[in-house]
């Protein structure tokens, strides 16, 4: 049976963010030895320490992903999948993979005509199709779709918001629909009344199945619709509202005073 799995940030070939991922990629950096200390230190030329990409690439590629997926199941990765070598890593990574577009996934046109839609959509998943695949490798067959920001129903009835930053607020987020995201790397901290999560490899160490997302999403449910009942209860329709424009007006009045001052606007 298929499987799907969801991921974000996995920065294959990306040394800078390798470098400052904290302890989840620690075992990949090491001090460089041809670190000169009486030279000025240069990111590219001169740095302290240096990064094991091959391995870093290969714990990434074998050890979390070819490891757990098969070649029916389907990824989902909200954003920053593969930093360089595009075409070289993915056809060596299983399954039919959904990319949501990250910061780092600014690639080439041509690594995107690897899936086969590019935009925001809406509960849309399409095979690519052989016109798609005119020029590539047969292994392209196994890439569906890319998006900068995915609307998703599963089941008839969770409604998931996948974008690569974190939201405040999302679509039907007062119905409590999901915000599935990447981008922080662990460090966004997460309380069991939100229903919003990271699926970083950084915040989970491995892919998260989506039987694994969707038990720890429905416990934080209950928790959810408590807080969200006794908000709609103490606050007064549009309260907050009247409060940022009260706000905002006085911003602008105090900007208006400041220009009129300066003799660059009429007093009238």
């Amino acid at each position: 049976m298929a499987e799907l799995y969801i991921t974000a940030d996995l920065h294959i070939d990306h040394r800078s963010v390798v470098l400052y991922s904290g302890k989840s990629r620690s075992q990949f950096i090491y001090d460089n030895p041809d670190y000169d200390p009486d030279k000025p230190k240069n990111f590219h030329s001169n740095w302290p320490k240096a990064v094991d990409l091959e391995a870093h690439n290969e714990w990434i590629i074998e050890d979390i992903w070819n490891s757990t997926v098969t070649n029916k199941d389907t990824i989902i990765v909200v954003g920053d999948y593969i930093w360089k070598n595009q075409l070289k890593h993915l056809g060596r990574m299983k399954g039919h993979k959904i990319l949501v577009q990250g910061n780092h996934d600014k690639t080439s046109k041509r690594y995107l005509a690897n899936f086969s839609n590019h935009g925001m959509q809406f509960d849309m998943f399409e095979e690519m199709s052989e016109c798609c695949m005119e020029n590539s490798s047969d292994y392209l067959r196994h890439f569906t779709n890319s998006y900068e920001e995915w609307h998703k129903t599963f089941e008839k009835k969770i409604r998931v918001i996948f974008s690569h930053c974190p939201y405040l607020t999302w679509p039907s987020s007062s119905y409590g629909s999901w915000n599935v995201h990447g981008h922080c790397h662990g460090r966004l901290p997460e309380h069991d009344d939100v229903m919003r999560t990271d699926v970083g490899i950084d915040a989970w160490g491995q892919l998260v199945h989506w039987d694994l997302l969707r038990a720890k999403m429905t416990a934080r449910y209950p928790k959810w619709k408590e807080k969200t009942r006794s908000q709609r209860g103490k606050m007064a329709p549009n309260t907050e509202m009247d409060t940022n424009r009260e706000k905002n007006e006085e911003i602008l009045l105090g900007l208006e005073n400041k220009i009129k001052a300066k003799g660059c606007l009429n007093a009238d």
